[in-house]
């Protein structure tokens, strides 16, 4: 593969959307977003962290106890980001199963309850000028929470981690199509991605 500095991306800017689970999906990486997907705002610097948290087995033959496969046994995706605005939607992701209602007069009340369940969907869209890298992830709840510190040298921030749940789709590998647990999409317009046979 020949070096080719015009395929270094960088994570210039972007933004994180959340809607509820089963919400119209994006089909490519500039389709129009359905209503429901609301942006959550200004991130703080460290942009958006991608990670995996796997467990793989090795499987080993009765002959010299040979290695002879590795299978991951469990595999978690995650997506973790800092939010830096203080609004109905970042306190009520922040605060599992938490809802923001009327004080009786002219503000709002927070009951911080113990967590509930609260699956969501998700659209992270990362941008470096022109090229643009859409993360689609259709089912995915906060599962770790920061702290919130409130002080006078920085932004009141909302640090979380996503668990995004696989569900099966219809995934073409090549070999035509199989039913594969998805836990989140990826989708481009970079030549560098191609070229591909059409979904």
């Amino acid at each position: 593969m020949a070096f080719d500095a015009n395929e270094v991306r960088v994570a210039i800017t972007g933004e994180v959307k959340v809607a509820p689970v089963g919400t119209a999906a994006p089909t490519t990486y500039k389709s129009v977003l359905d209503p429901a997907f609301k942006g959550l705002g200004y991130n703080n610097d460290e942009g958006v962290v991608e990670s995996y948290e796997e467990s793989t087995e090795s499987l080993r033959a009765w002959q010299n106890n040979v290695e002879v496969r590795t299978v991951t046994t469990e595999s978690d995706a995650r997506l973790a980001f800092t939010l830096i605005q203080t609004n109905k939607s970042t306190l009520e992701l922040f605060h599992k199963g938490s809802v923001i209602v009327s004080d009786g007069g002219d503000g709002f009340k927070l009951p911080v309850i113990v967590p509930t369940p609260d699956p969501r969907s998700f659209v992270f869209d990362v941008i470096d000028g022109d090229e643009h890298i859409r993360i689609y992830a259709p089912v995915a709840e906060v599962i770790e929470r920061g702290e919130i510190e409130y002080v006078g040298g920085g932004a009141v921030s909302y640090n979380v981690t996503l668990s995004c749940k696989p569900i099966m789709m219809t995934v073409e590998r090549g070999n035509g199509p199989e039913i594969l647990p998805v836990p989140f999409l990826k989708f481009s317009g970079s030549p560098a991605w191609g070229p591909v046979e059409s979904a």
